[in-house]
This record gives structure tokens, sequence and C-alpha cells, in this order.
């Protein structure tokens, strides 16, 4: 598994949905929205050639108005919209040669409040997904 390239194939899904992939929090609220492939909160080798892991997201949207920020976060967790992430991350087939075999949605967090490294309020929620590779 190539863990580096599952987190690159995870921003390009991020950034169809409308959010800009970044390895950290993003310190200027200008760089919202973003999306932030973060750890690993399970790591299997299931065999030789296949291992399973739990990695989360957290989606960003800038938080000076917070019900366009709590609507943005709902689409991105929404099916059937323009900027679904779960859509986009279904669209995803073998042809498109991801860096995994399979993925899986498995939960959303609540939407919380963060404060960005700049001082700015951002309205966050992390996902959760189950990548075999």
């Amino acid at each position: 598994m190539d863990l580096r390239q599952v987190r690159k194939d995870l921003g390009v899904v991020a950034g169809e949905a409308g959010f800009s992939a970044w390895d950290y929090v993003p310190d200027d609220p200008q760089d919202l929205p973003a999306a932030v492939v973060g750890g690993l909160s399970l790591f299997e080798r299931l065999n030789a050639i296949v291992t399973k892991v739990n990695i989360g997201i957290t989606f960003y949207v800038d938080l000076s108005d917070a019900q366009d920020a709590a609507a943005r976060l709902d689409l991105v967790l929404s099916t059937g919209m323009p900027n679904s992430f779960i859509d986009w991350l279904d669209s995803v087939t073998s042809n498109d040669l991801p860096a995994w075999r399979s993925v899986r949605f498995l939960s959303a967090g609540p939407y919380n409040r963060y404060t960005m490294p700049g001082g700015a309020v951002a309205l966050g929620v992390e996902v959760t997904l189950e990548i075999t590779a």
C-alpha cells in the first residue's frame, strides 16, 4: 500500500467536491473550504498483498456565516448533490487507477468549531473511511 498515494487520491476526490486538499489545517480563511487528509485510526495487514486502513478527512469551511457554513458541510455529506464528497468517492472506478481496491464510508462526526492557526474560526466535520489496498 502506498499511503502517500492514497492521501493524494483522496485529496483529488475532495477537490472534485470543491475543497482544497491540505496535509495540515491552513492558516488563512482565504484557503477555505479545505479538506485535510488526516491520520490513521486503524492499520491492519490482511495478508502479504492487502492492507486495510481507517483514515480520517476533516472538511473545513469559513464560519463567518454559521448558517452557510453548516449548509456547505451538509452538501459534502449528502448524496445526489453537486458537491457531495460521497458521490464523488462512489464515482471513482478502477479505470481511474485509485490507490485502493475498495473504499467504505464509515462515519461522520459532529460539526465542530475550530480556531485556525491564523486566528480565524472554521466549522469542520471529520469523516472516517475504510480503505482496502
